[in-house]
C-alpha cells in the first residue's frame, strides 16, 4: 500500500469526523484535535501545511488551512474519498471534492481516520461484591470489552441523515445502529461487545492503523482481547494485567508513546 493512498483516505475520514470548513466565504479548512494529540497535529501540518492554534479552555488544538496552496493540497488528497453528508460543506469551494466514495469502508484507511475522530475503546472490570452479613453475591465479577462509534443524526445545513453511513459501517461489523442520547442531543451509535465480532475490527486496524493517541488505547484493548481469548482473565495474574491496562487507558493515560507515527513522515 502506498503511503500517499493511506494518508489521503485517512485525512478524508479524519476531516469528516473532526473537521469543519468555512462554508460562507470558502476561506479555510480546519481540523480539531484534543491537545494530547499535538505530535499527530505536527505530523499532519508537515504534510499539509497550515497553522496551529491552541484553545486552552477546551484542551483543544486546531489545525487551519488558509493559504491557497494548502487548501489545494487538501482537496487533491480527499478528491473522491469523502463518504458523509459533510461532502456538502465543500461544494462552494472553487476546488472540487469529487464524488462520494461508495466502496466498502474497510478497503482503505478512511475508517481509521473517521474512528480516530469519533470512536472509542473501553475495558469493563467489575469486581465481585458480597453482602457483608450473608456473603451473598450482590455484584458479579465481570470483565468485558466494548468498542463504540457515535455520529450526529443529520447534517445541520442540508438535514441529510448520517444513518445510511452508520448502517453501512454497521453492516461491515454485523452491528445494528442504535440511538443514544447525551443531554438534549441524540446520536447514531454503533457498539460492539462480542469477542467474535471484534476479530474483524482487529484485522482492519492492524492493516490500517490509527494515528492519534487512540492507537495506544487500541493496543491495550487488543491486549485484553488476547487475554480473554486465552481465558487468562480466569486467573489472578490475568485479572491483574487487565485491571492495570484499564487503569492506564483513556483519561488515565499519563505516558504517550508516538513511535507508531511514520518516522519518515507523510511525504509519500
Amino acid at each position: 500500500m502506498e503511503k500517499h493512498n493511506f494518508f489521503a483516505h485517512y485525512i478524508a475520514g479524519l476531516w469528516e469526523g473532526d473537521g469543519h470548513a468555512d462554508r460562507k466565504h470558502q476561506k479555510y479548512i480546519a481540523f480539531t484535535f484534543h491537545h494530547k494529540n499535538l505530535p499527530l497535529v505536527h505530523a499532519i501540518q508537515h504534510r499539509l501545511g497550515g497553522t496551529i492554534r491552541h484553545k486552552q479552555r477546551e484542551h483543544a488544538v486546531v489545525l487551519t488551512l488558509r493559504k491557497k496552496e494548502t487548501i489545494d493540497r487538501f482537496f487533491s488528497l480527499i478528491h473522491n474519498k469523502l463518504r458523509t453528508p459533510k461532502h456538502a460543506d465543500l461544494q462552494a469551494f472553487p476546488q472540487c471534492p469529487g464524488h462520494r466514495d461508495r466502496s466498502s469502508p474497510l478497503t482503505n484507511a478512511w475508517f481509521a481516520g473517521f474512528f480516530d475522530a469519533d470512536g472509542s475503546f473501553h475495558i469493563r472490570y467489575t469486581k465481585e461484591r458480597r453482602d457483608p452479613r450473608t456473603t451473598k453475591i450482590q455484584t458479579k465479577h465481570r470483565i468485558a470489552l466494548r468498542w463504540s462509534l457515535e455520529q450526529r443524526k443529520w447534517h445541520p445545513k442540508t438535514h441529510e441523515s448520517f444513518l445510511p453511513l452508520m448502517e453501512t459501517l454497521g453492516s461491515c461489523f454485523e452491528l445494528p445502529v442504535y440511538e443514544r442520547k447525551h443531554g438534549t442531543q441524540t446520536y447514531w451509535c454503533l457498539e460492539m461487545s462480542s469477542l467474535k465480532k471484534m476479530k474483524a475490527v482487529i484485522e482492519y486496524f492492524d492493516r490500517f492503523p490509527l494515528l492519534s493517541s487512540k492507537f495506544l488505547e487500541y493496543q491495550d484493548w487488543k491486549h485484553v482481547y488476547v487475554l480473554l481469548c486465552q481465558h487468562q482473565h480466569l486467573n489472578d495474574a490475568g485479572k491483574a494485567k487487565i485491571l492495570a491496562l484499564k487503569h492506564g487507558m483513556n483519561r488515565n493515560r499519563r505516558f504517550f508513546d508516538w513511535t507508531h507515527l511514520p518516522a519518515e513522515g507523510f511525504d509519500g
